[in-house]
C-alpha cells in the first residue's frame, strides 16, 4: 500500500511539473514576442528624445520590419501552442517572475 501511495504521488508530482513547465515556456515564448516591440518602441522614444528627425523615415522602416517579426513570432506561437487563451491568466501570474517588464508594459493601459 504505501509502494502504491508513494508511485501515484510521484505520478502526480511528475504530472504537475510537466503542466507547470509547459506554462512556464509557454510564458517564456510570448514575452520573447512582445519583447520585440517593447525594444522596437523604446528606439523609437529614444531617436525622438534625442530630436533626430533625420531618422524618421529610417525609423517607419525599422518599426514595420519590427512589426513584421513579431507577428511571425506570435504565428509561430499560435501554431506551436493552439490557441492559448486558456491559459492567459497562468500566463499572466509567471510573468511576474518571467518577465516583469512585459507584463508590467502591457498592463499599464488597465490600471
Amino acid at each position: 500500500m504505501r509502494v502504491l501511495w508513494i508511485s501515484l504521488l510521484a505520478v502526480l508530482g511528475i504530472t504537475a511539473c510537466k503542466k507547470e513547465d509547459k506554462i512556464v515556456t509557454m510564458t517564456n515564448d510570448m514575452c520573447a514576442c512582445i519583447s520585440i516591440m517593447m525594444n522596437a518602441s523604446a528606439t523609437v522614444d529614444s531617436t525622438l528624445r534625442a530630436n533626430n528627425f533625420a531618422q524618421t523615415a529610417e525609423l517607419n522602416a525599422y518599426l514595420k520590419e519590427q512589426e513584421k517579426s513579431s507577428g511571425d513570432c506570435f504565428q509561430k506561437l499560435e501554431k506551436k501552442y493552439g490557441n492559448m487563451e486558456a491559459y492567459q491568466l497562468q500566463i499572466m501570474e509567471q510573468m511576474k517572475t518571467s518577465c516583469p517588464l512585459v507584463l508590467d508594459h502591457i498592463t499599464k493601459g488597465q490600471r
